[in-house]
C-alpha cells in the first residue's frame, strides 16, 4: 500500500490549460475521439458525436463497452490519445481545472462522502450559503433527514458517509450539483443503486438538474432515458446504434 502511495506521488500531475473563461453555453462536440488506458488496446475507437447546447444525450452499452471511459474524458481526468474534444467550441485542453469544474459537473454510481458535517459535504469547500444548502435538500428530499439530525446540517457524518443508505448518498451527490448548476451534467449510472420508491421521488430533482442545461446520462435504466434526444449504443469502445429510445426499439438491435 505504501508503493502505490509513494508511486502517485512521485507521478507528474496533470497539466490542464491556462483559459479561466468558463463556457458560455453546454455543446460538446466530439471528433474521431479514440482513447486508450495503456498502448496496445483502445478504450474507445473514432467517437464522433455533436451535442447541442441543453441537449439531452444517453449512453448505454455492456458493462466495459465504454460508457464511464467517455464520461470521465468529458470531465477531464484523462488526457485524450487521439482526436480532440471540444466543449462550446474550444478545445478541452484549453480550460484551465477551475473553469472545466464550474463548468461541468458528474454524479457518479458511488460518490465520495466526507467525514465531515452534512453542510461540508454539500458546500465541498465552494462559498455557498446555508440557506442556498437548504433549498438544495427540499429539492432532493433529504430536508427531512437533515432536520431529524441532532445538530441538523452541522452534524458530522460518518466516514465515508456510513450511516446514510446508498440512496442517501446519491440524492446528497445531486444537492453538491443544485447548488451550483454548471453548463454540463454528467450523470454515470446515478441512480444504479436507488430502488423504485426513490427514483420516482427523484425524478422531480432529475428534471431541475436537466432543464436548461446539456446532459450526458450513463444508464442501465430505460426510465432514464426514455426522454432522451439521443440514445448511443456502446460496444467494445465503438458506437454501433444512436437514434431515440422509440426509434431504436423499433430497429430491433
Amino acid at each position: 500500500a505504501g508503493e502505490r502511495i509513494f508511486e502517485l506521488m512521485d507521478a507528474p500531475q496533470q497539466h490542464y490549460g491556462d483559459s479561466d473563461r468558463p463556457m458560455a453555453s453546454g455543446r460538446i462536440t466530439l471528433d474521431n475521439l479514440s482513447f486508450a488506458y495503456r498502448d496496445d488496446r483502445d478504450v474507445l475507437s473514432n467517437i464522433s458525436l455533436d451535442v447541442p447546447s441543453r441537449g439531452f444525450v444517453a449512453l448505454v452499452g455492456h458493462t466495459g463497452s465504454g460508457k464511464s471511459t467517455l464520461a470521465n474524458l468529458l470531465m477531464g481526468y484523462y488526457p485524450v490519445t487521439r482526436g480532440e474534444v471540444r466543449l462550446d467550441d474550444r478545445p478541452l485542453g484549453q480550460y484551465s481545472h477551475q473553469a472545466l469544474r464550474r463548468s461541468i459537473a458528474m454524479v457518479q454510481q458511488d460518490p465520495v462522502v466526507l467525514a465531515d458535517t452534512l453542510l461540508a459535504n454539500v458546500r465541498l469547500g465552494r462559498d455557498i450559503s446555508e440557506e442556498a444548502v437548504w433549498t438544495a435538500l427540499e429539492q432532493v428530499q433529504l430536508a427531512p433527514l437533515a432536520r431529524a439530525l441532532p445538530a441538523g446540517i452541522h452534524t458530522r457524518l460518518g466516514e465515508q458517509g456510513n450511516n446514510l443508505s446508498v440512496g442517501q448518498k446519491q440524492l446528497l451527490a445531486l444537492a453538491r450539483v443544485l447548488v451550483q448548476l454548471p453548463q454540463i451534467l454528467i450523470l454515470d449510472e446515478a441512480t444504479s443503486a436507488i430502488d423504485s420508491v426513490t427514483e420516482s421521488r427523484l425524478q422531480r430533482a432529475l428534471e431541475l438538474l436537466l432543464r436548461g442545461r446539456t446532459a450526458f446520462v450513463v444508464a442501465h435504466r430505460l426510465s432514464t432515458i426514455r426522454k432522451a434526444d439521443l440514445v448511443l449504443v456502446l460496444d467494445q469502445g465503438r458506437i454501433v446504434e444512436r437514434g431515440t429510445h422509440a426509434t431504436l426499439l423499433a430497429a430491433g438491435g
